[in-house]
């Protein structure tokens, strides 16, 4: 999945949160869910223009990442 619909599904429960916080006549916190639900929608869209290129392999990222992480504390 693209990192892109991974931060607009995060934006949507975050507004998620912040609805519910309303719900709970919560203000403070409903800003701040709010707050946090634009900034991963606003990163969301900046992933959705420069998804251009071709991402590559998690895995073999997290397979590399682990073997430094071996070599470095062995």
């Amino acid at each position: 999945m693209p990192r892109w619909k991974l931060s607009a599904i995060t934006a949507g429960l975050s507004l998620a949160g912040a609805l519910i916080w309303m719900a709970f006549d919560r203000p403070l916190p409903s800003v701040l869910w709010a707050a946090i639900s634009l900034a991963w929608l606003a990163t969301s869209i900046l992933q959705l223009t420069r998804s251009d290129r071709f991402e590559p392999n998690p895995r073999a990222s997290l397979v590399r990442r682990f073997s430094r992480l071996l070599l470095f504390w062995s």
